[in-house]
């Protein structure tokens, strides 16, 4: 039982990894995932007009999201 006025259970230390902010945006891996989206786009875009394509086979043709390739077009 605790009360009102004694102390708490001694605050936990938080490893230090757990402060380090996110470089998730800023690799050079993401840098050659944004080229490769916008090679993907670029083919979409080459298609004649009214040809049919499917951005899940474009995706896949690319090597990038799915999601991420059919927001950005």
């Amino acid at each position: 039982m605790l009360y009102r006025n004694s102390p708490g259970p001694e605050p936990r230390h938080t490893p230090s990894h757990q402060h380090q902010t996110s470089t998730k945006t800023s690799t050079r891996h993401n840098a050659t995932k944004i080229d490769l989206i916008l090679d993907a786009i670029a083919a979409i875009k080459a298609r004649e007009p009214g040809e049919s394509f499917s951005y899940r086979e474009v995706a896949k043709r690319f090597g990038v999201n799915r999601s991420t390739l059919s927001r950005r077009h």
